[in-house]
């Protein structure tokens, strides 16, 4: 059997890091590792026959995985790049939107703030790519 580029006991290592996994054959090992070489190969061409120029960005593989279904497992974990700029004016709309959920919620009809939620839910991804730096800011605040 051929053998991977990238080190098999880190290989190994990572396998082991889950609670179920005790022991791991050598072959198995290889296996994942050609497959994770395959993985990563294919991004990256994807990425690149999507990028602008002759260089690989950040950003051209997060548009990747942003776009491409099969690979929306990565999102959390690669997002989009914004501006300190766009952020900031991210959480404004995210501050207005739980303002105006707070008074609809208290209005006395009887109606709940759900309606708002799916409106979030249909915003543009950067909303969603944000949650995680959303909820950064808000634990240093």
């Amino acid at each position: 059997m051929g053998s991977s580029t990238l080190p098999i006991a880190r290989i190994k290592t990572i396998m082991k890091s889950c609670p179920d996994v005790e022991t791991i054959g050598h072959d198995a090992s290889v296996i994942v590792g050609r497959a994770t070489e395959l993985f990563i190969s294919h991004l990256a061409v994807e990425a690149y026959k999507k990028s602008a120029g002759k260089k690989l960005d950040y950003k051209d593989i997060a548009e990747i995985v942003q776009t491409d279904d099969r690979l929306d497992f990565l999102r959390e974990m690669v997002p989009r790049k914004i501006t300190v700029r766009e952020f900031k004016e991210l959480l404004k709309r995210k501050n207005r939107r739980s303002k105006t959920e707070e008074v609809n919620g208290s209005n006395g009809n009887g109606e709940n703030s759900d309606s708002s939620s799916s409106e979030e839910s249909s915003d543009d991804d950067d909303d969603e790519s944000e949650s995680s730096e959303d909820s950064e800011h808000s634990t240093l605040s």
